[in-house]
């Protein structure tokens, strides 16, 4: 009998052991899972706060976009641009919303890209000063009479006369060599 006692003490031991290696065992896996559900969670958040911070900076550009283009305007429209060509070069720079380059081309030896509003820009430049105020007169000089062969129309009134020679057929076409 005592033989039998000992055994049982000894599979009792043996199945203490077994138990608190389980214990232990499981233990383990739900701090593995709770580990792995922290850092899920953490995760979210990262991604989160990465969304609401490219959200802000995304209004950011589109705010200095929207008054680098109004500041634009106005200085283009103080030169005398025509509104109606400063409200259509407004639509095309305000919609150029992702501020990518659109165009790859040389300038003064260099390799340049230009965005959409850099393109416009550069055009809203090219109107030279002249042809912005075509409806007001050339300004005499010497004492009021302007010097002898100088043409004193206006721009308008010179694309006037252009247009009319082109609808009678006036306009003598050069041969290109």
């Amino acid at each position: 009998m005592g033989n039998e006692s000992s055994e049982r003490e000894g599979m009792m031991e043996l199945d203490q052991d077994e138990l608190e290696r389980l214990i232990d065992e499981r233990a383990d896996e739900r701090a593995e899972v709770r580990v792995r559900e922290l850092q899920a969670s953490q995760e979210e958040e990262r991604e989160a706060h990465d969304r609401s911070i490219h959200l802000e900076l995304s209004r950011l550009r589109r705010r200095d976009h929207e008054a680098t283009v109004k500041e634009q305007v106005q200085a283009h429209q103080e030169r005398g641009v025509p509104v109606v060509v400063l409200t259509r070069a407004a639509e095309l720079m305000l919609a150029d919303t992702s501020h990518e380059a659109v165009l790859e081309l040389s300038q003064d030896g260099e390799d340049v890209s230009l965005t959409a509003t850099d393109i416009v820009l550069h055009l809203l430049d090219s109107i030279p000063a002249a042809s912005l105020h075509a409806s007001q007169p050339v300004i005499a000089r010497n004492n009021g009479t302007p010097p002898e062969g100088e043409d004193t129309r206006t721009a308008k009134e010179k694309a006037e006369e252009l247009i009319d020679d082109l609808k009678s057929g006036e306009i003598i076409r050069v041969p290109s060599a």
